[in-house]
C-alpha cells in the first residue's frame, strides 16, 4: 500500500466526469434485468434503485427458489430461500442500510458526496491494475472502502466489515446509459471465500417513478396451515429436538434453532429419496465451512401445523460424529422459516415446544418482554453481561453456557479476565471454537436476572463467534428455567418464569 498524492475530493472530481455524472440529472429510478450465477446454480436477477432516495428492491428467482431484498428508505426487508420475510433493523443494519443508501444514490458522485467523511488515498495494486483506494462514511453509516481505477476512474470495488465477515462487491464491463456509466458486471460474496455471486445485466432502463409495490414489504407465500395452537414433545438435553414428518414419510428429528435455517443431513435426504443441486459453502459456530446443497420440500409437519414447498438446505451439520459411528444424531435444523410464520414457544421444564398462529398469540406478555432485532437471521436483545450493557443473540441452537464474543470482551476490558478461565473446545457447524470457561457470572435482560452463570470466551476470527456487533450468544443456560414465547410478527420475545422449574440464581 502506497500513499497518493490526491485527495479523496480529486479522485471524485475525477470520477464524476469519467462516470459521467451529469446523467444523474434526469434520472430517478434505475431499473436492470440480468442472470445471477452462484453455486452452481443460475437464476434471473431484477433490481429496482432509487437515485434519489437510496432505496432499492433486488429480486432473484432460481428453479428451486426465489429471494429478495427490499429496503424501503427506512426498513430493510429479507425475503430468505423460503419466502418467508422478516426486519433487518437491529442497529448496525440501520446505519448499514444509510450506508448502502448513499451507494445507490450513486452519492460519491455527487458534489461533496454528501457530506460523507472520506480518508487518505492510498495505491493498491491487484490483477494487474492498479486502484485509488479510501475510507468513505457516510453521514450516520458505516465505513467502507472505495476503489477506483487509476486509468478510467470508474469505481472497481467496495469492501465493507459486515458483524462476522468482510464483503465486498466488483464492477466491471462499464457501458454508457443515457448519460451515465454503468457496470454490466457485478460480483459479489465474501471476502477469503470461495463462492462468488456474479450478475451479469442485460439490460439498464429508467423510469420517472417506480412501481407502486416497488419498495414495499414483499409478500410471504401462502404456504403454511395452523388453524389452532399445537404443541409437540421436545427431547432438550442442550438442544432442543422436536420431531417433524417431510413429504408423509416416516418422523424424523430436527433441532429447534432460533439462529439457524431449515436444514437436512446427506443422511436424512437419502432416507426421504431426494436429490439436492447446488456447490456452495455454509458456516455456522467455528471458523470453518462445510459444503451445502439445496432442495425442496414438498410437505413439512410440526404437530398440527403444515408448510408446503419449504426450501432446505443439505448440510453434514455431524462430521466427526458421523465418522466415529454415533448414533441418534438429529436429522437436520428447524429454524428461522418456522419463526417467520408461526409464533413458537418452548417449555425448557415441560419439554414440550408449542406452535401459534399469529392471531392466537397474547397481546401481553406473562413474564418479561423483551424486543427482539435483527443484523441477519438471529433474534437480538439488548441485556447486560457482569453489568456491561451489551447486544445478545438468542439461539436455541446454542446447547450450553453463554458465549462471550471476543470483539465486545477486549472492547470492555474483559477479555484478559475471561481468558483465565479453563480452556475447552466446542465444536459448530463451522468445526472447532477454542473457548475459556469461567463460572460466578449473571446475565440480564430487562428485569429477567440470572447469576451463578457459565461464561465460555471465545477468540474466534471467523464464523458466528467472532461478531463485531454482538456482546454473547445465549441459549440453553439461560432459557432453561423459562418459557420462551418468540413472538416475530410483533419484534418480541416473552420470558415467563417456569413453574415447574426455578431458574438459575
Amino acid at each position: 500500500m502506497i500513499a497518493s498524492a490526491q485527495s479523496a475530493e480529486e479522485v471524485l472530481g475525477k470520477a464524476r466526469v469519467a462516470m459521467a455524472a451529469h446523467g444523474l440529472g434526469h434520472a430517478h429510478i434505475l431499473l436492470s434485468e440480468g442472470t445471477e450465477s452462484t453455486t452452481g446454480l443460475i437464476g434471473t436477477d431484477t433490481r429496482a434503485d432509487d437515485l434519489d432516495s437510496g432505496r432499492f428492491a433486488d429480486h432473484t428467482a432460481f428453479k428451486l427458489f426465489a429471494e429478495g431484498e427490499v429496503y424501503d428508505g427506512t426498513t430493510h426487508w429479507r425475503q430468505d430461500r423460503s419466502g418467508g420475510v422478516h426486519a433487518l433493523n437491529g442497529e448496525f443494519s440501520i446505519a448499514y442500510d444509510r450506508s448502502t443508501g448513499w451507494l445507490v444514490r450513486r452519492a460519491y458522485l455527487r458534489a461533496g458526496a454528501e457530506e460523507a467523511t472520506l480518508g487518505p488515498v492510498s495505491l493498491q495494486k491487484d490483477g494487474g491494475s492498479t486502484f485509488l483506494t479510501f475510507t468513505a462514511t457516510p453521514k450516520n453509516g458505516t465505513p467502507m472502502e472505495l476503489w477506483f481505477n487509476q486509468s478510467t476512474f470508474t469505481l472497481a470495488r467496495v469492501f465493507r466489515q459486515e458483524p462476522i465477515h468482510a464483503s465486498y462487491q466488483r464492477f466491471s464491463d462499464y457501458r454508457a446509459v443515457k448519460g451515465l456509466l454503468l457496470p454490466y458486471t457485478i460480483e459479489s460474496g465474501e471476502v477469503g471465500d470461495a463462492d462468488v455471486d456474479v450478475v451479469k445485466v442485460s439490460r439498464y432502463t429508467f423510469a420517472e417513478k417506480p412501481r407502486v409495490d416497488a419498495f414495499t414489504r414483499p409478500a410471504a407465500p401462502p404456504d403454511t396451515e395452523l388453524h389452532a395452537v399445537s404443541s409437540v414433545p421436545a427431547l432438550i438435553k442442550g438442544y432442543v429436538v422436536i420431531p417433524a414428518r417431510l413429504n408423509d414419510q416416516p418422523e424424523l428429528h430436527f433441532i429447534l434453532d432460533t439462529g439457524g435455517h431449515d436444514i437436512l443431513t446427506p443422511d436424512a435426504l437419502k432416507r426421504l429419496g431426494l436429490s439436492a443441486v447446488g456447490e456452495g459453502h455454509s458456516g455456522g459456530a467455528g471458523e470453518g465451512k462445510v459444503t451445502e446443497q439445496s432442495v425442496v420440500v414438498k410437505k413439512l409437519e410440526i404437530g398440527d401445523a403444515v408448510m408446503r414447498d419449504q426450501y432446505f438446505a443439505v448440510i453434514d451439520l455431524f462430521p466427526s460424529a458421523v465418522k466415529s459411528g454415533m448414533q441418534g444424531l438429529p436429522d437436520g435444523i428447524i429454524g428461522l422459516e418456522l419463526f417467520e410464520r408461526l409464533g413458537v414457544r418452548v417449555d425448557y421444564a415441560k419439554s414440550e415446544v408449542t406452535l401459534l398462529p399469529t392471531a392466537a398469540l397474547p397481546a401481553t406478555c406473562k413474564g418479561t418482554p423483551a424486543v427482539i432485532s435483527f443484523n441477519d437471521d438471529m433474534p437480538l436483545t439488548e441485556g447486560t453481561l457482569d453489568g456491561q450493557p451489551g447486544l445478545i443473540a438468542i439461539d436455541t441452537g446454542n446447547a450450553a453456557s453463554t458465549v462471550i464474543q471476543g470483539v465486545w470482551a477486549s472492547r470492555n476490558g474483559m477479555a484478559a479476565q475471561l481468558k483465565l478461565g479453563r480452556a475447552i473446545s466446542s465444536y459448530g457447524t463451522g468445526g472447532e471454537s477454542k473457548n475459556w470457561i469461567s463460572s460466578g457470572h449473571a446475565l440480564s435482560i430487562q428485569d429477567t436476572k440470572v447469576s451463578n452463570q457459565d461464561f465460555r470466551y471465545a477468540e474466534d476470527k471467523k464464523g458466528s463467534f467472532s461478531s463485531r456487533t454482538e456482546a454473547a450468544n445465549a441459549g440453553h443456560d439461560l432459557l432453561q428455567g423459562y418459557i420462551v414465547t418468540f413472538d416475530y410478527a410483533r419484534s418480541q420475545m416473552c420470558l415467563e418464569a417456569s413453574p415447574d422449574s426455578t431458574p438459575a440464581k
